[in-house]
């Protein structure tokens, strides 16, 4: 009974280590400039610690004009079923109901996948004031191998900054099927999630 046990232990145990292996991540802490990221005329790297999350740099953007924006590189996205984007976030003179919006770009062009509101999402703004942020896009989404995230601004003034750090994008790989079985029962990971008795 004791061995039994033990190897129902080992077995969930692996199985755990298995689904919770990441497959992919894209760190940007722009403390070697942009890496990578496109800044257009109202967005642009920030090299001072005082609105930087961790180190001496970040991006911004400001104002709301339709060139405050900035563009991660290409990511092959295509082998992954769930990605994740976080990032910390600090804000300056950013008025209630303001902030910035998140894209993300499937191959066909960007759309809005969430957006982030002064008083909504994140109450204060100032150097003391940082937020950490997720998105997490499942199977619904379309991953390319030529995926893109955008920030673009959404304040009225051109005093009003958003900075973003430590931006780390993260891919997983599908899981595999499982099947424990034990006691003449057997559940079927057949994705239908419907357990089966067997004889």
């Amino acid at each position: 009974m004791n061995t039994y046990v033990s190897h129902i232990r080992i077995t969930l145990l692996a199985l755990g280590l298995l689904f919770s292996i990441k497959s992919f991540s894209q760190t940007y802490d722009f403390e070697s400039g942009l890496q990578g990221w496109t800044a257009d005329l109202r967005a642009g790297l920030y090299t001072s610690t005082t609105f930087a999350c961790n180190g001496d740099n970040s991006i911004y953007i400001y104002d709301d004009r339709t060139n405050s924006i900035i563009t991660s590189p290409s990511l092959n996205l295509s082998t992954y079923n769930n990605v994740d984007i976080s990032f910390c976030y600090m804000s300056d003179g950013v008025d209630s109901g303001e902030g910035f919006d998140l894209y993300y770009d499937d191959g066909t062009g960007f759309s809005l996948l969430k957006s982030y509101r002064r008083g909504t999402d994140f109450a204060n703004t100032g150097s003391s004031d940082s937020y950490n942020f997720t998105f997490s896009l499942d199977g619904t989404y379309t991953f390319p191998t030529n995926a893109q995230f955008r920030f673009e601004g959404e304040a009225n003034l051109s005093s009003e900054y958003s900075y973003f750090d430590n931006v780390v994008i993260t891919g997983y790989l599908p899981g595999p099927e499982i099947d424990i079985s034990g006691n003449t029962i057997s559940i079927i990971g057949d994705g239908s999630n419907v357990p089966t008795l067997s004889d």
